[in-house]
């Protein structure tokens, strides 16, 4: 009879694989990936374009023009277009970014040709109607009001801006007055630069293979692969930035650094290392934030790597009148790691929490397309995963140890203050 009192034996897969998928170049050159894994009768088309706020050449073209894509064509009317969805049992997702704009299609499969053309007509001949811009525009300045009062939203923004600089795609933050300088010809001329399709990632099953996708993108024009714009980082040497707010009870506290992008050979033992600081329940920042001082309900540490920068930073929120010990306990968990070594039942929970989070993925056809979709967006090795994998396996707290040491400078921290 089965013990149930007894947690089963831990077994560790020594191999990570990605499951297959197909991959071609168009005549017009956009790629499309194919990931044929999901058992039910549901398709996700992904449309990724180079459209993201790296290219804007006005403040908030990027983010408007994705989100004026379903509010009108000349034949169409924003209700009409929401309904051809629903009745179809279809859903659209759209997510302007940093660097990409894209675009998700969730349908039945048996409606996918018909919902996907759909798709593609208004994306080609959005009209971005006046009235639905100005509807918009009032909705975003709206929301942005009562953001700018949450502590957290702020911190967010001020960090990004002490590390990137405020003129910087990745540090500036869209203003009301911006906003509302923003015209329709912006959309228009944004749309027309950008809006062709860098790549399409299909996740279905294996009743639909694609071709429908590939016929209806080879009308597209030709990709315009110029992607050379450049912005120049100008991080502050403001490295404490901190705003009072009388009437707040909690501040939040973020604490933050340039990093290692995806492509650096110490990038899984940032991973690692971040996972054991404040990546998950059991790290360090909750046992002694959290758990052991009640300073906060929650805390994390996380690492960004985005397009062309990649940045490090840690999170809370705590009461107004213990800022000034968070952030010094804080700070001596990271000098912690650079002097002394991580025990080796320490590194193995560790490691096996964040090998398990890799696992885990692979039963999901979208979290492993998500996967696909970064090895093939950002060029990365298709053996990216499996490699990360592997390396994270082996690395050992000396490894960690001195990592923290070169890339966790004390010096090269920012920190914002709010509440």
């Amino acid at each position: 009879m089965l013990d149930r009192t007894v947690a089963p034996p831990f077994v560790k897969s020594a191999n990570y694989y990605l499951p297959s998928f197909s991959l071609k170049t168009l005549a017009n050159g956009c790629s499309l990936v194919v990931l044929p894994s999901v058992q039910q009768e549901l398709i996700k088309i992904e449309l990724v374009f180079y459209a993201g706020k790296w290219f804007e050449s006005f403040p908030g073209q990027a983010h408007f023009t994705a989100m004026m894509l379903e509010k009108g064509t000349p034949t169409k009317s924003a209700l009409e277009i929401a309904t051809f969805f629903d009745h179809q049992g279809a859903q659209i997702e759209i997510s302007p970014g940093l660097d990409f704009t894209s675009i998700s299609l969730y349908s039945l499969t048996r409606n996918a040709e018909r919902t996907f053309k759909y798709l593609l007509s208004i994306i080609r001949e959005s009209s971005f109607p006046e009235e639905e811009l100005s509807l918009q525009k009032d909705i975003f300045v709206q929301n942005l009001r009562v953001n700018q009062e949450k502590n957290s939203f702020v911190a967010g923004q001020w960090i990004r801006k002490l590390l990137f600089g405020d003129r910087h795609p990745y540090g500036n933050s869209l203003t009301a007055e911006d906003v509302q300088m923003l015209t329709r010809p912006h959309l228009t001329q944004y749309a027309s630069n950008f809006l062709t399709p860098v790549a399409v990632f299909v996740t279905t099953n294996n009743s639909v293979n694609g071709e429908f996708v590939q016929s209806a993108l080879e009308e597209s024009p030709l990709l315009n692969k110029d992607t050379t714009t450049s912005h120049v980082r100008q991080s502050s040497t403001q490295f404490v930035h901190t705003l009072d707010k009388k009437e707040s009870i909690q501040s939040a506290i973020r604490i933050a650094c340039l990093s290692l992008n995806r492509i650096h050979p110490e990038y899984p033992h940032l991973l690692l290392l971040n996972h054991i600081l404040g990546g998950y329940f059991g790290s360090r920042l909750m046992k002694n934030i959290r758990e052991k001082k009640g300073l906060t309900y929650g805390i994390s540490s996380s690492v960004n790597p985005l397009g062309r920068e990649s940045f490090f930073v840690i999170g809370a929120e705590v009461n107004k009148g213990n800022v000034s010990i968070a952030v010094e306990e804080i700070m001596k968990e990271i000098q912690e790691l650079q002097q002394k070594s991580i025990s080796e039942s320490e590194l193995l929970i560790a490691k096996n929490h964040l090998l398990g989070s890799l696992q885990q993925d692979l039963s999901n056809p979208f979290s492993v397309m998500d996967k696909i979709r970064n090895i093939i967006l950002f060029n990365l090795p298709h053996s990216h995963y499996s490699n990360l994998y592997t390396t994270v396996d082996r690395i050992n707290s000396f490894e960690l140890q001195s990592l923290a040491r070169n890339h966790f400078s004390m010096s090269q921290f920012h920190r914002v203050l709010v509440g």
